[in-house]
């Protein structure tokens, strides 16, 4: 009689955390894409095409139904010719909350009950960072480098599968004004689509 209620106890138990709503993840991806900037100074502006890539984190919690709040910490780089006679390279690292909506849900079943991840499906998330850039742009007579704080957003669609694996597609801007590169009004605009890939750690 013991053994059949520490059976009834474990599958009770089982039954519980099975159908235990799990409102925060944890993912760490990589991210690839193409990016166009365009640089600014006194003398005129120029502008060209060329590789981002980066890494980031993100940790979401569900607040209510299908919407989620979170942190997002991205470090990346892109590079970049203006026309040819510029080279330009840039990394940074940006810190942005993060709002996510879920618009299409993802509820399997295990041992019968609905195992409840908020994230999984397909969601729209936007993001809203600030960071730190170092930006180097070379040219035939010499080169320029900039340390500064920088401003950005971004709007993308991710598909979570039941797994730990996700992909999606985000397309992002980001703002920096060259104030190390002396009194003259230099800016610089990254506008970037990238696909990215995450693996989620459950917490």
């Amino acid at each position: 009689m013991k053994l059949v209620n520490g059976l009834v106890t474990s599958l009770l138990l089982i039954s519980l955390n099975v159908s235990a709503q799990e409102r925060d993840d944890i993912f760490v991806g990589a991210k690839v894409g193409i990016s166009n900037v365009d640089f600014n100074s006194y003398k005129g502006s120029k502008s060209g095409s060329g590789v981002d890539y980066g890494l980031e984190f993100t940790w979401l919690h569900n607040i209510y139904q299908n919407i989620s709040l979170g942190i997002n910490l991205s470090l990346d780089r892109f590079e970049n010719q203006l026309y040819g006679k510029f080279d330009s390279n840039h990394s940074s690292l940006i810190i942005s909350p993060i709002i996510s909506y879920r618009i299409v849900a993802l509820t399997p079943k295990y041992l019968g009950k609905n195992y409840i991840r908020y994230h999984d499906g397909l969601s729209v998330y936007f993001k809203l960072g600030l960071g730190l850039a170092q930006s180097d742009i070379t040219y035939s007579n010499g080169s320029m480098r900039d340390d500064g704080a920088i401003d950005s957003w971004g709007l993308g669609l991710k598909w979570q599968s039941t797994s730990n694996w996700a992909i999606g597609i985000e397309y992002s801007q980001l703002d920096n004004h060259l104030w190390g590169l002396g009194e003259q009004n230099y800016s610089l605009k990254n506008k970037s689509v990238m696909g990215i890939i995450n693996y989620r750690f459950d917490t």
